[in-house]
């Protein structure tokens, strides 16, 4: 399958582990609301993986990796209207990143996956740790996101 545009109002799957010791989600114990955490988007790329669930024929089933797992259901508008991510380059000079989701289907770590996508910045934020912090802004932003929609597969040990 080619790589192909990811419209505004496309669902997307991320898988979320389900084990409490994962820290990718929590239920706040003051208000008893579901949150999910920066670690539910973090990746050693720095470009969390989302399935498009149309090419999952709008099953999210097709997306857990692990079946103690949760999916959580994004739309590719929301991701982009993060906006701007700001870190710093190694020389001190401000960089802006711009949200993007695009299609990269049969990763080699995932060859039968044409849903594959990821979730970039654009300029791609470098291995420095000042653009280390700005990723974990951005994975905080993706958490929010997350929290507002909720869970659309609970993990099986919720």
């Amino acid at each position: 399958m080619t790589k192909d545009h990811v419209s505004d109002e496309e669902e997307l799957y991320r898988n979320v582990r389900g084990e409490e010791d994962a820290d990718e989600f929590r239920i706040d114990p003051h208000t008893g609301r579901l949150e999910f955490t920066s670690q539910a988007f973090l990746d050693r790329k720095r470009t969390p993986s989302v399935d498009r669930a149309k090419l999952q024929n709008f099953d999210p089933q097709q997306s857990l990796l692990n079946d103690t797992n949760g999916i959580v259901s994004l739309i590719t508008e929301e991701v982009r209207q993060i906006g701007q991510v700001i870190s710093k380059n190694d020389k001190g000079k401000e960089v802006q990143h711009a949200v993007d989701v695009i299609h990269v289907p049969n990763p080699p770590e995932d060859p039968e996956n044409d849903a594959h996508s990821l979730i970039v910045v654009e300029p791609e934020f470098l291995s420095s740790d000042k653009q280390g912090k700005a990723f974990k802004l951005l994975r905080k932003a993706l958490a929010r996101v997350a929290t507002r929609r909720g869970w659309t597969i609970e993990p099986s040990n919720t």
